[in-house]
């Protein structure tokens, strides 16, 4: 799934509105899998609230993590990622981007772009970033 977002040059990965430590933590990672590839990434949220919870704030210093806070509709170039997130879901601002695909660990609402991968059956999606790293080199 990841190699099939490589021929986008711009990546654009989106956590859900309030993010929560899991999706920082995909979002840390596969930013520094893309990098390593040669692509631009940019992070952010949207939703009227920036992070808040302490030990997220800490996390976030501790890595010097550049996870933006974006509120309100985005234009994002070239692939957009969503994280433990979906298009028209209602813990996500909506994005204007050429491509989308998701990743999670929680039953859609609804159908997915076609670059998705959503594994209920796992406990958290840095798990499932996990294994797609694994099997991506």
């Amino acid at each position: 799934m990841l190699p099939a977002l490589l021929c986008h040059d711009h990546i654009t990965i989106q956590c859900p509105d309030a993010p929560d430590a899991d999706s920082i933590a995909c979002a840390f990672a596969l930013r520094a899998f893309f990098l390593r590839k040669g692509k631009t990434v940019a992070c952010f949220y949207a939703g009227k609230n920036p992070v808040e919870r302490p030990n997220l704030v800490e996390m976030l210093n501790q890595v010097s993590f550049p996870l933006e806070h974006r509120p309100g509709l985005q234009d994002c170039p070239g692939a957009l990622l969503m994280l433990n997130c979906q298009p028209g879901g209602k813990n996500v601002t909506p994005a204007r981007c050429d491509r989308v695909a998701v990743l999670g660990c929680h039953q859609p609402p609804a159908p997915l772009p076609d670059a998705s991968d959503v594994r209920p059956h796992l406990s958290s999606c840095a798990t499932l970033v996990w294994l797609l790293l694994k099997e991506t080199k």
